[in-house]
């Protein structure tokens, strides 16, 4: 099993991370309910792959970083979505 060096595990994460978000701004922009409701389950589903599945393959830096990209990632999504519903 390959450890740090596997970058499709990493892609995976990014594009359902990406995509989660930009269907939560789009559904705050359009005011559409159900779209932001699928960014949310998009962004709470990448949240448990990387946190149970993704971490447990990395180790020291690699892992602190993915938990703050993953934190950024959640807290512009959070900011995004507040911002959209007022």
């Amino acid at each position: 099993m390959r450890r740090t060096g596997d970058p499709e595990m990493w892609t995976y994460s990014a594009v359902w991370a990406f995509y989660g978000l930009g269907a939560l701004i789009l559904g705050g922009v359009q005011r559409n309910y159900t779209l932001r409701w699928l960014g949310l389950i998009g962004l709470f589903l990448t949240l448990a792959k990387v946190l149970l599945f993704d971490t447990s393959r990395l180790e020291g830096v690699v892992r602190a970083g993915s938990f703050l990209a993953v934190g950024a990632l959640l807290l512009i999504g959070a900011l995004a979505a507040r911002r959209l519903n007022a």
